[in-house]
């Protein structure tokens, strides 16, 4: 299966909020599929701070899962 896979979530951060948590596979943001977390870094580089786009997520029990999220900017890393 291709996609992000979620090491963890920052609480309070839109990831948090839309529930996504450690273990979870990010499969598309926007309607654009994710297919690596390269790939979904330069996806996330391209939205400024404040715009909403739709994520997608699998679960570690196969569930898919949607939400509307409003991208922040990331940690200072």
């Amino acid at each position: 299966r291709s996609g992000a896979l979620v090491d963890g979530v920052l609480c309070g951060t839109p990831a948090d909020i839309a529930g996504l948590s450690a273990g979870d596979v990010i499969t598309a943001l926007g309607g654009q599929a994710v297919t690596s977390p390269g790939e979904l870094n330069a996806m996330v580089a391209r939205y400024r701070p404040g715009s909403k786009a739709t994520l997608a997520w699998v679960g570690p029990d196969g569930r898919l899962h949607t939400a509307v999220i409003t991208l922040n900017t990331g940690p200072a890393g």
